[in-house]
Parts: C-alpha cells; structure tokens; sequence
C-alpha cells in the first residue's frame, strides 16, 4: 500500500501530540518552589503576641517534613504550613522535605528570627 508524503506528517504529528499528552499524565516527584532564605522580625514590646508562619511550596506534594526547626515551633505533615513563636532570635538552617508515591525532593531553608 502506498501512503502519500502528507498522510504520514498528519500521523507523525498526531502521534507526537498524543504521545506528549501521555507524557503530561504521569506522575511526577513534587518540585519545591519554597524561599530559601526567611526573615522574621518580632517586637520586643510585645514578645508574647508574635507567631510567624511559612508555607512549604511544592507542587504535587502530599505530604512534608521538616527538621531543625526553632524552638516551639510545629509542622502540619499534611498542609506543609510551620508556625512558630518569634521570641526565639536566632538563625536556622531547616531541611524541609515534600513527597508523594513517585519520590521526595529536599532542600534546605535558612530561617532567620531577627530581634
């Protein structure tokens, strides 16, 4: 059978497109978009009022971690949000973790609580 020139560019085309549609559907590590460096501030005339909170951004995360955080601070392993006190001055170096079935990607984030 003889298939003309632009017979087979219409199905190397379509073929391209589904197989890129394919591609798009599988599941990927999660990707963490997060600032490294976080500066937090806190009065010191009202010591007992100031919390900080800072989200771990990852796309296609479903669940976070996180170690070397300050002080009294808390990590939700579901939403990926740490809230903390601010009366802890101090530098932190936190390694944060997102996951999902397909793996976990890692960094580490700077936390600096400024008097």
């Amino acid at each position: 059978m003889y298939r003309s020139k632009s017979s087979a560019t219409v199905t190397l085309a379509w073929l391209t497109l589904w197989l890129s549609g394919a591609g798009a559907m599988l599941a990927a590590p999660p990707v963490i978009t997060s600032p490294t460096n976080v500066d937090v501030f806190y009065d010191a005339e009202n010591p007992a009022e100031m919390q900080f909170a800072y989200r771990i951004a990852a796309a296609g995360a479903t669940t976070y971690d996180a170690t070397g955080l300050p002080p009294n601070a808390t990590l939700d392993r579901t939403t990926g949000w740490i809230n903390g006190s601010r009366n802890v001055p101090g530098a932190y170096d936190v390694a944060i973790r997102a996951s999902n079935s397909e793996g976990t990607a890692a960094t580490t984030i700077r936390l600096a609580i400024h008097p």
